[in-house]
């Protein structure tokens, strides 16, 4: 269960890069039925290089407000 709503939540987020919508931390956005929302845990900087990095702690959710079943097949979810 938790694989696929990894993998449904890269599928929407890949998607929305096409149909591009700002959204901001602790906000829903809505995308054709699929609620996506993300949150900043936690947020550090590294230096990588002699180069300063940020690194961020985020957790997203999806919710499929849409009526209609989704399905993926997990063999083509990347983790």
């Amino acid at each position: 269960m938790k694989k696929l709503i990894s993998a449904s939540l890269i599928l929407v987020l890949s998607t929305a890069t096409f149909y591009a919508q700002k959204i901001t931390d602790g906000s829903t956005v809505d995308l054709n039925g699929l609620a996506v929302t993300y949150n900043v845990l936690n947020k550090e900087s590294v230096i990588v290089g002699g180069k300063s990095f940020d690194r961020y702690k985020v957790s997203a959710t999806l919710v499929n407000n849409s009526g209609e079943s989704i399905n993926m097949r997990l063999s083509n979810a990347h983790r």
